[in-house]
């Protein structure tokens, strides 16, 4: 018989009691009695940011520009210096809660100060969606998508014109000489020649051409769509690497795949306003902010506006909303196109029910093509934009300061521009974040009017040269090229071209496919009878090679343009943080546009088959003139 198993024991020891254990991450420090401290949380948009990309990008050019204003208060106050450094403490180690604390001197009669930053990192926790839900969303919604930026390009500010008359009259007869050279700068934004900036500018406000526009980008988009997911079902694993469809899963799921997540995905998009409002708890509950600021990018800005209509003020308690490159009317447009637009969807409510004293500042580039204008009421979300928090007293609903801003005037660049921009976008957003239940105005930095908007027309006035060289390079390098097309052997061109590059090392590895394809053409017109196609392609070929000269030549000179202009740019942003800020220009920068000019014009003389002796004397005397623009700046 066998024996009795082991009895099994029917008690279980209790589990020991729970114990505390010490936080092993690093927190902020409580604020010093009778310090203020304002909680600043960082919402990104729509991309493949990866954790604590958002703090150090956004932190770092409002540390440089407050680092350049403490190093002219030093050398104003050598008997009491605060420091260059703004930043006091920081940490990163706790992945889920990383801040950077900056110190907020005592100026301009207000207090010492620190503001807490931290971002509401949400890229990571989301599942993108396939490349065929993502392609098939987007190839339904783009002419919703491209309708609606396309007619944003026809608003424009206002009230600059009007600023800029009433600053120039109020203060041009200063006894003052700084004030009364703030006016007279001011005054040349209202003179001829930069006045071509703004006629550039209003291009897009023509119907035809905003037309023009969308029907363009619709088909081009709706190419490259059906091309993308043509290829991506491609069963050969060869052919799809070859294409290189992973940069095309990249830029479709992960750049623009997250929209239907944000606005249909209830679960995920729940995730993400969690995201959000831990981190506004965590600088009001745990580190004892007296305000939080939200900053929110692009389709951030949805995330926000949906957590702001979910949770009231006592559970989110969010001081001032400050939006760049907004997405919210994106997302309107495309609930409205997608469903019944009806109470209950999470994007669709007015923010001013749970918190009626939010303080909300939209800033947009004219260029951008996410905002597409200033902010606009639509049914079952009220508001008005004004120039200023404050105005228009008598209405109940919410009022969104507009700040039209110029970023670099360029449809592709003015959605990631703002960063970028000191006059227009970082000295506003420094004075609303110290004036977090007002509007700006009690602010201890950049406290002048005049000043700010003469900040804001310097950069325009710069950026205006921007746009003038990118008209410059396209009008120049046309010219070139009906020149090469008219006066040139353009045959004789290309084959030299391909001459010189067949004497160069390694060349087969470029003419090598290039022939194969070439032959493998061939045969398949061949087979099908239409032998004429491949002589016709193999003529032709020298042409094409022969026309890009003057195109390759002047994308060269113009890339050399836009790198010379940044690195200005630069200088010029360095200048304007102070409060008294320097005068504009930089005698190699005039040196730059007289070399870069005549450039461009040397490639027409080129194109026109000028003798190469007068060519070469045209860039003797363009290099002379230069040097001299650099040495004298009166010239």
């Amino acid at each position: 018989m066998a024996q009795d198993p082991t009895p099994i024991p029917t008690l279980v020891p209790p589990a020991p009691p729970p114990v505390k254990q010490p936080r092993e991450f690093p927190v902020p420090k409580a604020a010093p009695p009778g310090i203020s401290r304002t909680g600043v949380v960082f919402v990104h948009g729509i991309g493949t940011q990866v954790a604590r990309e958002t703090l150090f990008d956004w932190a770092r050019p409002i540390i440089d520009v407050l680092a350049e204003w403490r190093r002219e208060y030093d050398e104003g106050h050598p008997e009491a210096t605060i420091g260059e450094n703004p930043v006091s403490a920081a940490s990163v180690s706790d992945t889920a809660n990383p801040w950077i604390e900056v110190d907020v001197p005592a100026f301009a009669g207000r207090d010492r100060g620190q503001w807490l930053f931290t971002e509401a990192y949400w890229a990571g926790d989301l599942r993108p969606p396939s490349f065929a839900d993502a392609a098939r969303y987007l190839l339904k919604r783009i002419p919703v998508i491209v309708a609606g930026i396309t007619h944003g390009y026809g608003l424009r500010e206002d009230s600059r014109m009007k600023r800029l008359h009433r600053l120039v009259e109020e203060h041009q007869d200063s006894e003052d000489p700084t004030i009364h050279d703030r006016a007279i700068d001011l005054k040349r934004s209202l003179s001829g020649r930069w006045t071509i900036v703004d006629r550039l500018d209003r291009l897009w406000q023509y119907p035809p051409v905003r037309t023009f526009l969308a029907i363009v980008a619709t088909l081009v988009a709706l190419v490259v769509l059906g091309m993308y997911a043509a290829l991506h079902a491609i069963p050969i694993e060869a052919i799809r690497k070859r294409v290189d469809i992973a940069f095309a899963d990249t830029f479709i799921v992960e750049w623009f795949g997250d929209l239907p997540i944000i606005l249909d995905d209830p679960s995920q998009s729940a995730a993400i306003r969690s995201r959000l409002l831990d981190r506004v708890q965590w600088l009001k509950d745990e580190h004892g902010c007296d305000h939080v600021v939200v900053i929110a990018h692009s389709g951030g800005t949805i995330v926000s506006y949906a957590t702001l209509l979910r949770y009231d003020q006592p559970t989110f308690d969010v001081t001032k909303l400050i939006t760049l490159g907004e997405a919210i009317q994106l997302g309107w447009r495309l609930e409205q196109d997608t469903r019944p637009w009806l109470p209950g969807n999470s994007i669709r409510g007015d923010v001013k029910v749970n918190h009626p004293e939010l303080r909300w500042v939209d800033i947009w580039a004219s260029y951008d093509p996410a905002p597409s204008g200033p902010m606009k009421a639509v049914d079952g979300c009220p508001l008005v934009a004004v120039d200023k928090l404050g105005d228009l007293p008598d209405d109940e609903r919410i009022h969104i300061e507009s700040r039209p801003v110029t970023n670099f005037m360029h449809l592709g660049l003015d959605h990631g521009g703002y960063w970028l921009n000191d006059e227009g976008f970082l000295i506003p957003v420094i004075r609303h974040v110290d004036d977090p239940a007002g509007d700006g105005r009690d602010s201890r930095f950049y406290r002048s009017e005049l000043d700010r908007t003469v900040r804001t027309e310097r950069r325009r006035r710069r950026v205006g040269i921007l746009l003038g060289w990118r008209w410059a390079s396209v009008g120049f390098g046309t010219l070139a090229l009906l020149a090469a097309i008219v006066r040139s052997d353009l045959t004789r061109t290309g084959d030299s071209v391909a001459g010189v590059f067949g004497l160069l090392p390694l060349h087969e590895l470029v003419s090598g496919p290039i022939t194969g394809i070439g032959n493998a053409v061939a045969v398949i017109f061949n087979a099908i009878g239409l032998t004429q196609v491949p002589v016709w392609l193999a003529a032709i070929g020298p042409i094409i090679v022969g026309a890009l000269v003057p195109i390759v030549a002047t994308w060269l000179i113009y890339t050399r343009g836009v790198g010379s202009w940044n690195a200005h740019d630069l200088i010029e942003r360095k200048k304007i943080r102070r409060e008294e800020f320097l005068p504009p220009g930089n005698a190699s920068a005039r040196s730059e546009c007289v070399l870069l000019v005549g450039g461009l014009v040397a490639v027409v003389l080129a194109g026109l088959v000028v003798p190469l002796e007068a060519i070469v004397v045209w860039v003797i005397v363009v290099a002379i003139v230069a040097i001299l623009t650099r040495r004298f700046t009166w010239f």
